[in-house]
């Protein structure tokens, strides 16, 4: 009753749609099933199979609609497109409708990512198994390269913004901590809010909170805090909570997301081997649907020496990754027509950017200290690279490619 008394008349304005009917939900779901299969590339690709399949073909939502939401998602942690879509469901259906549609997104890939880590695991000797991945370490770190340089040049516009990067950098590569991480992006955020702390901005803003998905939220980071600490030796419960943590954390999507994960768990916890990560790496980009999904196969790898009961749930708790954005997406959608022009946000957001680009450019560095520079991996280095610079065509073609020269050679 507490929390139903906190909502305006305003405010219950915002709430979703109840109007649309059952059978435009259930055309939603058809067409969400449909890209959950088909959506490959990332969020911008992602965002234009959106485009298509929602707003043009669907009539769901207007275009503006979709980018203004898409644009909320970019300054929110967790994964930019799976965000974007759950905040259309929940625009749609409310909350279960948006938990339904985010299932239907998800599902496939992470089934994918739990198989293949399971063929990795098929031979007991794990390092030199999977011959048909034995190019999809020189591809993955040039996909990292790529994309590292990529996002820094399309996010870092000044001369402070660069020097923040580096220094993140340099700090993340000294400290490869998962603990560490998280810190260097509050200070980076906070000293780029510096020019616009200014209290005028936020006087007569009034803004109507519904406090409900922010409690839930926390209380879930706590819950399984407490789980983790009284089941520690039972590790996909601690699983759960390292993935909901770096759900909660993780800003700039999944290119962001592949760093840390390394440095968490490989560099810093030794759960898995730095091949395996790779040969995980280049199969999620030939994958449709999330990137996050990776977390599913890392869970699992993270859990490889136990039965297979243990290792089920440690793909399942990869899921985790995906409720902090989730929650925050349902809090900040009510909001965000009323932030979304504070000046002090946009400015955090930017440091926030800058230090997430150090970071990969520190996972870079990490792997590439632990990369068997051969003379058949500098050429896969190359040609990779080559390849993503200058030719047009999609990622996941170059990965099925050097999965089948895997196979054939």
């Amino acid at each position: 009753m507490g929390l139903v008394a906190l909502i305006t008349p305003e405010e219950s304005a915002l709430e979703p749609d109840q109007r649309t009917s059952n059978t435009d939900k259930q055309a939603f779901l058809q067409q969400v099933m449909r890209l959950s299969i088909t959506a490959f590339g990332g969020p911008q690709v992602h965002l234009a199979l959106f485009k298509k399949r929602l707003v043009v073909e669907g009539g769901f939502v207007s275009e503006e609609e979709l980018m203004d939401l898409f644009g909320l998602c970019q300054i929110l942690p967790g994964p930019t497109s799976t965000q974007t879509l759950t905040a259309l469901a929940f625009k749609i259906g409310g909350s279960r409708f948006a938990v339904l549609a985010l299932l239907v997104w998800l599902l496939p890939s992470v089934l994918m990512m739990t198989a293949f880590g399971f063929l990795m695991l098929i031979n007991p000797d794990i390092e030199q198994n999977s011959s048909f991945a034995r190019f999809l370490e020189p591809l993955a770190l040039a996909l990292l390269i790529h994309a590292t340089f990529i996002l820094s040049t399309s996010l870092l516009h000044t001369v402070p913004q660069w020097l923040m990067g580096i220094v993140a950098g340099v700090c993340s590569a000294l400290f490869p901590s998962p603990y560490f991480s998280p810190l260097l992006l509050s200070i980076g955020g906070s000293i780029a809010a510096i020019p616009a702390m200014d209290l005028k901005e936020w006087i007569g803003l009034k803004l109507h909170i519904q406090w409900k998905y922010l409690v839930i939220f926390f209380a879930t980071l706590i819950v399984v805090a407490l789980l983790g600490w009284l089941f520690f030796e039972f590790r996909p419960i601690r699983l759960a909570e390292n993935f909901y943590r770096n759900g909660a954390l993780i800003f700039g999507g999944g290119n962001v997301l592949l760093p840390l994960m390394y440095t968490e768990f490989v560099e810093f916890k030794h759960t898995l081997s730095s091949h395996q990560f790779l040969s995980g790496l280049a199969m999620v980009q030939v994958m449709p649907g999330p990137v996050f999904a990776f977390s599913s196969y890392i869970g699992l790898m993270s859990v490889q020496h136990a039965n297979i009961w243990t290792k089920l749930a440690g793909a399942i708790s990869g899921l985790m990754i995906f409720l902090p954005g989730t929650f925050l997406i349902f809090f900040v959608s009510k909001l965000w027509p009323q932030m979304k022009n504070i000046k002090l946000l946009k400015l955090a957001l930017q440091g926030i950017n800058a230090v997430s680009c150090g970071l990969m450019v520190a996972a870079v560095f990490l792997l590439m200290v632990h990369f068997e520079f051969t003379i058949p991996s500098c050429i896969i280095l190359g040609l990779s690279l080559l390849y993503l610079f200058f030719v047009k065509y999609p990622p996941y073609i170059l990965v099925a490619t050097c999965i089948i020269m895997g196979l054939v050679l």
